[in-house]
């Protein structure tokens, strides 16, 4: 009996079902609201992954004519000329001067970096890629021009003084902050992941070495053979003739 009662209770069950289901289910108004939420999400999903293949795209390309811009050549060029032997540049005969090709070398040098600095902290290039071009030239760079920044900072607050609207502090404020930034999560090494499956090179099969042979020991000459001495003639018996 309690089976068959259980056996009704299952099959109403199924017959109502479907009806249940779509009337309190597919026609709710939350159904909508996740499909239109699924929906915001991946449209937001594919126009972040459009944005970072820009991003990555334009910063390749920006770094491709840094390296082809002729005022940046002449300017580096410039620069290696007045390092010392130790890689170090005495300054203060530079910032002395007004205009001269030394000084214009290092704003071109200077300006170039706080471009890209500038472009990465808004989000118009893409600093993982740019840090995996430019992490070791960015940092030797900052360690070598951070005390010309310095001195220029307090030349300009001696030659303006009083002018509203300026700040000396944020003359290549972008760059120093992407400079020290990167000095605090240096750049990491790539370790390539062991794959049980490659195939490792083969050693040549090397030949055992040679033994040593023992050396030839000369033989000793044999002893010269004595002649036989002639027998002496035996005598005939008595008797007989020769």
């Amino acid at each position: 009996m309690m089976l068959a009662a259980s056996t009704g209770w299952f099959q109403q069950f199924v017959s109502q079902f479907p009806t249940w289901a779509h009337s309190s289910v597919f026609n709710e108004i939350w159904f909508q609201n996740a499909l239109l939420a699924i929906s915001a999400w991946i449209a937001i999903l594919t126009v972040r992954s459009s944005s970072r293949h820009e991003r990555r795209r334009a910063t390749v390309d920006i770094v491709r004519d840094q390296q082809k811009d002729e005022v940046l050549i002449k300017a580096r060029a410039t620069i290696r000329a007045v390092q010392d032997g130790s890689g170090r540049i005495d300054f203060d005969p530079i910032l002395a001067q007004k205009d001269s090709a030394e000084l214009r070398a290092i704003y071109d040098v200077l300006n170039s970096y706080e471009f890209m600095a500038s472009g990465l902290r808004t989000g118009a290039f893409d600093e993982k890629t740019y840090k995996r071009m430019y992490y070791n030239t960015v940092v030797a760079h900052w360690s070598l021009f951070h005390e010309f920044i310095d001195k220029y900072r307090e030349k300009f607050r001696r030659e303006n003084p009083g002018v509203d609207g300026l700040t000396a502090d944020t003359l290549y404020q972008d760059f120093q902050i992407l400079a020290t930034k990167w000095l605090k999560h240096p750049l990491k090494r790539i370790r390539t992941r062991w794959n049980p499956f490659k195939r490792r090179p083969v050693a040549p099969i090397s030949q055992p070495p040679a033994q040593p042979q023992p050396p030839v020991q000369a033989q000793a000459p044999a002893p010269p053979q004595q002649e036989a001495s002639p027998q002496p003639p035996i005598p005939p018996p008595d008797g007989a003739s020769i």
